[in-house]
């Protein structure tokens, strides 16, 4: 049931970033710069990108009984498996089957997901931690996505891009653990729920890494912003939940090679994958002479 969810929640995710970078990416076409307040007032007229927010509320849904059910340890890197569904959709969108490197990357990311998950065999820690390792957690996310963002602001086209989504994906590995906690005081009733400091602080965080994402995916095409994203968002979260939440994975020597084999060859899928001209087109559709099984 966990990685159901997990994996519905990827689903999700990645049809939101494949619709909304389509559409951030049309307004941003053309641009040195885009702000954030024109930036969203021009996706609100797009019919694609309301979708796409739409897929984002559903995938966060997933995510959040995904988290209340399980450790970030095993959540978050599921969700990196969005990344081969947006090369999915992307295929079918401009129907240009997969390339062998393409494949090759799909297969670095079940491989190496399969084997972190089956020998890391992570155990639920606890649902909130101490003040003194929120007050570390909190500055340690926040700052580097402050200087990412004003640093990609002043950078353009694919500089821009992978600041900004870096920033976006720091904030979104943050957001999973405080929707960890949010999802337990939900359950605990609406006294403790807003009673407690980190709804509000999702709220917050939630929106920033947000408006952050929408420029990353309008500053350059999706194969430039979404790996970095992809990678980002699950470290974060590991680190969060082995550090501060006491999520734990297995210590034997022979795991933690077979732990960080296989947390190697998912990132290597992912930036395999992440470099696959299907998310470098994955706005536009096939020209009639494009060689199909070739990027």
């Amino acid at each position: 049931m966990l990685l159901a969810t997990a994996f519905g929640s990827s689903l999700a995710f990645a049809l939101a970033s494949v619709l909304q970078q389509q559409s951030a990416h049309r307004v941003g076409a053309g641009r040195k710069e885009v702000g954030p307040l024109f930036l969203l007032l021009a996706l609100l007229k797009s019919p694609a990108w309301v979708i796409g927010v739409a897929s984002d509320v559903a995938g966060y849904g997933l995510q959040a009984l995904a988290l209340h059910q399980g450790p970030m340890v095993v959540v978050q890197p599921v969700l990196a498996a969005g990344l081969f569904f947006a090369m999915a959709m992307a295929a079918i969108r401009s129907r240009v089957a997969f390339s062998h490197r393409d494949w090759l990357g799909a297969a670095g990311i079940v491989v190496g997901l399969s084997v972190f998950l089956a020998e890391g065999r992570p155990a639920a820690g606890a649902f909130n931690t101490s003040g003194k390792l929120w007050a570390v957690v909190m500055a340690g996310t926040l700052v580097p996505a402050v200087v990412l963002v004003l640093a990609g602001r002043r950078s353009g086209g694919r500089h821009r891009a992978a600041l900004l989504a870096l920033a976006a994906g720091d904030m979104y590995g943050l957001s999973a653990a405080l929707t960890k906690t949010s999802a337990h005081l939900l359950v605990a009733g609406p006294a403790a729920l807003f009673g407690s400091w980190q709804p509000y602080a999702l709220v917050v965080v939630g929106i920033f890494g947000f408006v952050v994402g929408q420029e990353a995916f309008a500053a350059a095409e999706l194969s430039v912003s979404l790996p970095l994203i992809t990678v980002a968002d699950p470290l974060v979260s590991v680190a969060l939940g082995a550090g501060a939440f006491g999520e734990k994975l297995a210590s034997a020597r022979l795991s933690l090679v077979a732990e960080v084999a296989g947390l190697a060859v998912l990132l290597g899928g992912l930036y395999i994958s992440g470099h696959s001209s299907l998310l470098a087109g994955s706005g536009r559709k096939a020209s009639p002479d494009r060689d199909k099984g070739h990027p």
